[in-house]
């Protein structure tokens, strides 16, 4: 999975990968290359979903040519860990409950074969449906700091 956005018309291209690090640095990613025309960075990972979006990034590279034309691209590897353990986790742990339930419980049994399919059909649909929440407001995060950094080098004296 990944994001990739190309911006027009952006004359100071070094101020705009400036404003970049300027907010990406302070979440944590880890800056493996700077030039005056590109950098990349990769990022922490991301372990919950009260983080900032930005880190469903796992790597990201901007750079500016000779155009005037800024190119993003961002490989999204926290976001689809994120996605995968929303749709797993639950299932999972249903399923090892209910295993639990029906070997070790009295009348276990009943609670396994009658209850845990529904509550395992609900939290499919919960955690897809929260992957595709999560993706968006990555998505979303992304066109906004993109916006935000080109902005910011317009405005810059």
């Amino acid at each position: 999975m990944h994001y990739e956005r190309t911006v027009q018309n952006i004359e100071n291209g070094p101020a705009v990968l400036e404003a970049c690090l300027h907010v990406l640095l302070p979440l944590g990613f880890e800056l493996l290359r700077r030039t005056d025309t590109q950098v990349i960075v990769r990022g922490p990972g991301m372990n919950n979903t009260k983080q900032s979006a930005l880190l469903g990034m796992s790597r990201g590279e901007f750079s500016w040519d000779s155009t005037h034309q800024m190119h993003i691209y961002a490989e999204l590897g926290g976001l689809r860990r994120m996605q995968l353990f929303m749709l797993l986790f639950p299932p999972t742990l249903i399923g090892v409950l209910g295993f639990f339930f029906y070997f070790f419980v009295p009348n276990g049994a009943l609670w396994t074969l009658n209850t845990a399919p529904a509550m395992l059909l609900t939290w499919l649909l919960i955690g897809f449906l929260m992957g595709l929440w999560l993706k968006k407001r990555v998505y979303s995060a992304l066109d906004i700091f993109v916006n935000n950094a080109v902005e910011l080098a317009r405005t810059k004296p």
